[in-house]
């Protein structure tokens, strides 16, 4: 059986009186993103929340929302995952 050292990331902010949660699971042992899930109050405030899933080649494989307006573009969100990826992969091959 492979290792496995997943890396969890939250983040809460608020923009425009609105809350934001979000968590990142990122694989330490492969530098890939995993999974991605966002909760917040549309501006109508209808709570929403969004998973994605990622595959293999870095590109989101599945999507579930629980709400009727997933907030970032599926295309936002591509980049903002890959931004983290390149982050995270700065992290891990640093000399810290």
């Amino acid at each position: 059986m492979a290792d496995y050292y997943p890396y969890l990331i939250t983040a809460k902010y608020n923009v425009a009186a609105r809350d934001f949660y979000e968590e990142y699971l990122y694989d330490m042992t492969e530098h890939e993103l995993v999974f991605v899930f966002r909760k917040f109050t549309d501006v109508d405030g209808t709570p929403t929340e969004v998973r994605y899933y990622w595959g293999k080649d870095g590109k989101i494989v599945h999507k579930a929302l629980k709400g009727k307006n997933e907030g970032l573009g599926e295309d936002d969100m591509q980049k903002r995952g890959q931004g983290l990826v390149g982050v995270m992969n700065g992290i891990v091959n640093s000399d810290m």
